[in-house]
């Protein structure tokens, strides 16, 4: 993944689980290869992927009215969780 050498902090966590790009299993995977500790997995992952099980809550609720309100506010707010994390992700890849 770029921009990651070795153990990921729990604020790479975060984002990894935020952005929602990649397969879950992936990051899994490769968090735990690199040697991420413990405790930067579990409240990085923890506190990354509340927003988006949130998100697609609403969204599996809006299903049956596809086009309406909450189905495109939930949609907007996965892709700006999107977006917010991927951005902060370029500005620390830049930096490093």
């Amino acid at each position: 993944l770029p921009g990651l050498r070795g153990p990921a902090p729990a604020r790479q966590v975060f984002l990894l689980r935020l952005a929602g790009v990649l397969p879950t299993e992936l990051v899994s995977l490769w968090l735990g290869a690199a040697g991420t500790a413990r405790r930067a997995y579990f409240a990085g992952g923890l506190l990354g992927s509340f927003p988006r099980v949130l998100a697609a809550t609403v969204l599996g609720a809006a299903l049956w009215d596809l086009g309406g309100g909450r189905f495109w506010a939930s949609c907007v707010f996965g892709w700006s969780l999107t977006g917010a994390a991927l951005a902060v992700w370029g500005r620390e890849w830049a930096r490093n």
